[in-house]
């Protein structure tokens, strides 16, 4: 056999396979080296999307809110052959919140509302149109979307208001002696939705019912005893934001 037919057949052949064998070494080490890279970077995407529904930490809300406002019917006391009136209220406030964990936290507002203590009976209606300034602490559970909330109210009195008399057709207003205006505590309960836009804005919207404790207005005058306690059920909308 000649050199030239050994190293056609023999000897480039094997040459051939060495370097096919290296060739295939580097290909293998180049995609496992990729599967290796994309393993790694699961956890990192995943700690690059944020749960936006975790409330954790401090938060601050804007909120404003209307509804009705008046004596409860059960436990305040009218003025003879008197009864609960209805009557329209608007209120505002800022609420501080602090979770300690994703769906626990604990809040305290703070706002300005003008509560409505209103009676009537067949000829007319008299109404204190007291404002307060609202002192609220409460407990905050939240479960995905859904927001609730319950806690204590001081509605601090800022001044005494005229009682306002409809009756037969004329207004009148005035101070009635004996009566007094106080400051109250109530307890609230309220219930709604909290939507997160992003991890550090959510908007709020919820109902909530202020129940009161103490008498807002309460004495005597012409032999008969008066005491009304504040009442409100109201539906409030704002926006949040993480600070």
């Amino acid at each position: 056999m000649s050199k030239f037919t050994v190293v056609i057949f023999f000897v480039i052949p094997v040459i051939s396979c060495v370097y096919m064998a290296r060739l295939f070494l580097i290909i293998g080490l180049l995609f496992s080296g990729t599967l290796l890279f994309a393993e790694e970077c699961k956890p990192c995407e995943a700690q690059a999307a944020p749960d936006k529904y975790d409330f954790k930490g401090v938060s601050l809300a804007l909120l404003g809110g209307f509804g009705l406002s008046n004596p409860n019917a059960t436990f305040s006391t009218f003025p003879g052959g008197t009864k609960v009136d209805y009557r329209t209220t608007t209120e505002a406030a800022a609420t501080l919140t602090y979770h300690w964990e994703k769906s626990r936290g604990v809040t305290f507002g703070i706002g300005t509302a003008i509560r409505n203590l209103a009676f009537k009976d067949g000829s007319g209606s008299g109404n204190y149109p007291i404002n307060f300034i609202d002192l609220r602490a409460g407990y905050r559970s939240q479960i995905s979307l859904l927001l609730f909330e319950a806690g204590l109210l001081y509605g601090f009195k800022t001044q005494d208001a005229p009682i306002t008399i409809d009756a037969y057709g004329g207004t009148a207003s005035g101070y009635v002696p004996g009566i007094r205006q106080n400051s109250f505590l109530a307890a609230y309960f309220l219930m709604g939705i909290r939507y997160p836009f992003n991890q550090n804005i959510s908007g709020l919207f919820f109902g909530r019912l202020d129940y009161g404790l103490t008498a807002a207005v309460s004495g005597s005058f012409s032999g008969q005893e008066i005491s009304l306690i504040p009442f409100s059920l109201t539906l409030h909308g704002g926006i949040g934001f993480k600070l």
